[in-house]
């Protein structure tokens, strides 16, 4: 029996990199719904006539002002956002966890050994105020505060951070941060302006300041002088499940009162915060073996070999600087590495345990359950659509 045609607009520009990844993912699940026929729709919020025209059934749309978000209300027709710009708008959703963005960028800082934090961002922009709010209460819980600096300058949302490595307030601010400062950006355009601001004001990076960007937008971020950490989102996946949820609002089902936030895949780590600040070298060996081995199965004893000092000695001058212990942080690093081959391979289980440096798989399962207290099927799931 012929099922009936659907047509489904899609609403973004593939100008932008997160759109492109998510038109991806949408496309991997528009494979199993050969009925759904796809209207695209560019970058410019499309007159109210246009989309009426297009007698779509269903929207998936990057809805970043209000104008847009009245004129697909008006439609009546079912709408999954899937933009990180507009909280509180009367769809359903699906993005990504922006304040685990900032959680995971904090922490990429601290297991660096950097102790002085700046944030730069946009005031009153929800996706900038929620990776600032994760990486501020990340940082409080660790003794440590926050400086900020907001952009100057009002512009529309897609205009935005295009000139602020040239506001003199920005490049002062950065001089006046205590080294070695460890910056979070609230994207990758802010974090690739906050590089060019170092260079104006005559600071290194990574040496003076180093910076994590966020979004993993791997031209810019390679484009950058020197090239950009970033943190990597699940954009494919966001697609990918933004398509899910839009399938079951077309079956009927009512939208979800809550948003759909996927975790980040984790840190790309570029040039801009490729450092390892701690102050006791002996310690510092250790963390950088235990980081370069971190795919194979490590014990105390490993490391002992590699930096010689007594095993008393090194455990309490590890904890004195991290605060952890050596077997703490072979787990740690071990998990880790886990979660990013779950998101972004398909590698079975026995795989990805062996290339996490786990003895096996019930070792994996188990220590995986212990630290995320969810298991490693549940995690890779949250991510599907993403490869």
């Amino acid at each position: 029996m012929n099922q009936k045609v659907l047509r489904i607009g899609f609403v973004g520009s593939s100008g932008w990199a997160q759109i492109r990844c998510a038109m991806l993912g949408f496309k991997t699940f528009a494979t199993l719904r050969p009925q759904w026929v796809v209207v695209p729709f560019g970058a410019e919020v499309p007159t109210l006539t246009v989309l009426q025209a297009s007698h779509c059934d269903g929207f998936i749309a990057r809805v970043f002002n209000h104008a847009l978000a009245e004129r697909l209300h008006a439609l009546g027709q079912p709408v999954v956002n899937v933009s990180v710009v507009l909280p509180n708008l009367p769809f359903a959703r699906v993005g990504v966890d922006l304040d685990q963005d900032g959680r995971l960028a904090a922490k990429h800082f601290l297991d660096r050994g950097v102790r002085h934090f700046g944030f730069v961002g946009r005031r009153g922009h929800f996706y900038s105020d929620q990776r600032e709010a994760g990486f501020c209460q990340e940082l409080a819980a660790a003794g440590h505060s926050v400086e900020c600096y907001y952009e100057a300058t009002k512009r529309q949302y897609r205009h935005h951070s295009g000139l602020l490595s040239l506001e003199a307030g920005l490049k002062s601010w950065l001089g006046s941060l205590p080294k070695v400062a460890g910056v979070f950006a609230c994207n990758d355009v802010t974090g690739f302006q906050t590089a060019e601001a170092c260079r104006l004001a005559g600071l290194r990076v990574p040496e003076d300041v180093a910076i994590v960007g966020a979004d993993n937008d791997d031209v810019l971020c390679e484009l950058a002088r020197p090239s950009l950490s970033s943190v990597a989102v699940a954009s494919k996946a966001v697609g990918y499940q933004a398509a899910a949820m839009l399938d079951r609002l077309l079956e009927g089902d009512p939208p979800p009162r809550q948003p759909l936030l996927l975790p980040p895949i984790g840190i790309v780590t570029r040039q801009s915060s490729d450092l390892l600040c701690l102050p006791d070298p002996d310690v510092a060996a250790a963390v950088c073996f235990i980081r370069e081995h971190g795919h194979m199965h490590l014990c105390v004893e490993d490391i002992l070999r590699e930096v010689p000092v007594s095993r008393r000695s090194l455990e309490r001058r590890f904890r004195k600087v991290l605060g952890r212990g050596l077997g703490t942080e072979i787990r740690r690093v071990h998990v880790q590495r886990a979660k990013q081959l779950l998101a972004s391979t398909g590698l079975p289980m026995s795989e990805v345990a062996c290339q996490s440096g786990f003895s096996d798989s019930q070792q994996f399962s188990r220590v995986f359950h212990e630290e995320t207290a969810v298991t490693p099927s549940a995690y890779r799931r949250q991510f599907q659509g993403q490869l």
